[in-house]
């Protein structure tokens, strides 16, 4: 039996447009992958957004230069589940007070030393820290993080100076930031 002429050029239209459709599929699987390897942004682990010292400073409920005089686990004190983030209890000597009940000593709560992946830094006995603290339940929450405003003093000579300045404590108060 012949096959028609028709039928051949019937099975070669089916067979180029199969193999364009698969091409074409191909085609659209790689450019997929382009597009999201190129138009991905580049980001980092521990990489984290800056805030404005102003920020900082309107967020925190007291800042202060302070030198650690204890530090150590939180044990048997406040088991509330809103602090199981925060096992360390920390002990300050103000040394100069910006913000907050003025005290001598501030007894807090520290967190971990990291978010996940994210390393932070160490609280020794003796180490000068500014520090930016939150307050829950009556109690300073002080974070270790990487990614927190907290830091030695020797890395925030520009932060307390601005501290020091009365106009830029003003602004802070008089000119509120949006929020968004």
């Amino acid at each position: 039996m012949a096959v028609s002429p028709h039928v051949i050029s019937a099975v070669r239209c089916f067979l180029v447009f199969q193999n364009v459709c698969n091409m074409k599929v191909t085609f659209q699987i790689i450019m997929l992958f382009v597009l999201l390897t190129i138009g991905s942004s580049l980001s980092y682990a521990c990489e984290c957004s800056e805030r404005s010292q102003r920020r900082k400073f309107r967020d925190a409920d007291a800042v202060f230069v302070g030198e650690v005089l204890l530090f150590g686990e939180r044990v048997g004190l406040n088991t509330d589940k809103a602090f199981k983030f925060f096992p360390y209890l920390v002990t300050f000597k103000v040394e100069k007070q910006w913000k907050g009940k003025h005290q001598s000593e501030i007894v807090g709560f520290a967190d971990l030393k990291g978010d996940g992946m994210c390393e932070g830094f160490e609280m020794p006995v003796g180490e000068h820290f500014l520090i930016y603290a939150k307050r829950k339940s009556g109690f300073s929450m002080v974070s270790r993080s990487f990614c927190s405003p907290n830091k030695k003093v020797k890395d925030a000579q520009d932060e307390i100076k601005n501290l020091n300045n009365f106009f830029f404590r003003a602004y802070t108060f008089l000119y509120p930031y949006p929020k968004f």
